[in-house]
């Protein structure tokens, strides 16, 4: 049984926020393996000079640049679904719906914070985010 589109939709829309916490963590990553490079940075005896230490330091860079290509391609793809979602929010023709669609999935707020920023209660908000997703569910 296939997916409706709905549920394709909702999909694609949650990704948004995995692929921003993968960004996360990834850059988390790099900085304290960055960390490791510098003087101090003794978990695998980079201040002593010796072969080992030069193959270790190698390899720490190497997974370095690995992590950084990761990081790369994820932010490309976070740009090409913050694309698609601001092309989708084109078709949103209630200014309501449009903007906690954007708050919600380009700017990423909580739904809280979304709330707020419309005047509404996180009900009412919930209930016009329902009804975009719908809307937008037709062109999907």
């Amino acid at each position: 049984m296939s997916k409706s589109s709905l549920d394709l939709l909702k999909e694609r829309m949650r990704e948004v926020f995995y692929q921003e916490k993968e960004i996360t963590e990834i850059s988390e990553r790099i900085e304290m393996m960055r960390g490791w490079q510098e003087p101090g940075g003794a978990q695998i005896g980079l201040g002593i000079q010796s072969s080992r230490a030069t193959d270790a330091l190698g390899d720490l860079c190497a997974e370095i640049l690995d992590l950084e290509a990761e990081l790369a391609q994820s932010t490309l793809t976070l740009i090409r679904t913050d694309l698609e979602t601001r092309r989708l929010s084109t078709y949103l023709k209630n200014d309501t719906q449009k903007a906690i669609f954007i708050w919600r999935y380009i700017c990423r707020l909580k739904w809280p914070k979304v709330a707020e920023r419309a005047g509404l209660s996180e009900a009412n908000v919930m209930r016009a985010h329902a009804a975009a997703i719908n809307t937008l569910a037709l062109l999907y």
